[in-house]
């Protein structure tokens, strides 16, 4: 044990600790019951204990440290960034609403009841919320569904039954779509035969109109 702290591959002091206060509570209540003890059962202790798994454990400690470090470092990066932001959504608003519409609208309501439909005030908040309405649409179709008007609908498809792994029906061999038992059995005359009577079967059921 001593070789090892000794050794250049061994971590700081600060960095060790760190690390043994990072320990699960198991391994603390452990190592304060090593602490309290006697000299001899502190050398049996590292006696038993190799320095290749102590160290071992210390190469997992610091790798743990460095990660968490690692992770806080991006984590800040992230929230400076693009910080996390609170909004309401209502789900049965219209998708191209947004919170500034819905204020000119409730600013344009407190009008109306406080001094009527016939006031300036009202007509002119009347007129901006006609107007952002507008802007509110055209915004979301050119962000939202221009794009799909110049996408190929049948690409679209094609692709969600590949997906979903399900089978194309075109094929030149009308076998596939045929159900008639033991099919692969049959000749090509032998299935032109059981067609026909599959057509002729309906007709048969009827009956000859008399004069």
């Amino acid at each position: 044990f001593g070789d090892f702290r000794n050794s250049p591959n061994h971590p700081p002091a600060r960095v060790v600790n760190e690390a043994k206060s990072q320990l699960p509570d198991f391994n603390l209540r452990t190592l304060n019951r090593i602490r309290g003890s006697q000299r001899g059962e502190h050398s049996r202790f590292f006696n038993n204990t190799s320095t290749k798994s102590y160290g071992c454990t210390l190469d997992l400690l610091v790798t743990l440290i460095l990660s968490n470090m690692f992770q806080n470092i991006v984590l800040t990066g992230v929230n400076i960034l693009m910080p996390m932001t609170r909004s309401k959504k209502c789900p049965v608003d219209a998708p191209w609403i947004t919170n500034h519409f819905k204020s000119l609208i409730i600013e344009r309501q407190k009008a109306f009841s406080t001094y009527g439909p016939d006031s300036s005030s009202f007509k002119s908040l009347r007129n901006q919320v006609n107007r952002e309405r507008k802007i509110c649409k055209s915004n979301y179709y050119k962000l939202r569904v221009h794009q799909m008007k110049q996408t190929d609908s049948k690409e679209w498809w094609k692709e969600v039954k590949r997906l979903s792994g399900m089978a194309s029906t075109r094929s030149s061999d009308i076998r596939n779509i045929i159900d008639i038992e033991n099919l692969e059995q049959l000749s090509e005359q032998e299935l032109a035969n059981k067609i026909n009577e599959a057509f002729l079967d309906p007709l048969s059921k009827l009956t000859t109109l008399s004069f």
